[in-house]
């Protein structure tokens, strides 16, 4: 079984209302006045917007899906779990098989494709649960 790479969770934030904006052309500020600290800001601005998810709207929250994660507490919630690892185990190898498929020409349809979409939001969830079996 190949080891899941984690998977970055966006999450929730609101821009409060006093927040300047420095994409204004009149936005000025003082401390900013050595280019280099001007070029380390840029560089910081534009490695956050690399690594965020764009928001849907022009509005100022932002709404994320999150993983599904698991928490033991009894022995019929490690049945469950152990089923659901099970389940996901056997998902991610038809992800395999498909990718085999793809890669062998063969066209897939869009049930198969949107299986392959869903990869990396089973093996996060799958090593959620591998994790509280432990």
């Amino acid at each position: 079984v190949p080891v899941p790479v984690p998977v970055p969770v966006p999450v929730d934030f609101v821009i409060h209302e006093a927040a300047q904006n420095v994409d204004d052309d009149d936005f000025q500020d003082v401390v900013w006045t050595k280019k280099s600290d001007l070029s380390e800001t840029e560089r910081l601005i534009q490695l956050v917007q690399a690594t965020c998810v764009a928001p849907a709207s022009a509005t100022k929250t932002t709404t994320t899906t999150t993983t599904t994660t698991t928490t033991i507490t009894d022995m019929d919630a490690i049945r469950e779990a152990k089923r659901r690892r099970k389940k996901l185990l056997k998902n991610l190898k038809a992800v395999g098989k498909l990718r085999d498929m793809e890669a062998a020409g063969r066209l897939l349809n869009d049930e198969q494709l949107a299986k392959i979409q869903r990869e990396e939001e089973w093996r996060a969830e799958l090593e959620s649960v591998e994790h509280n079996l432990r």
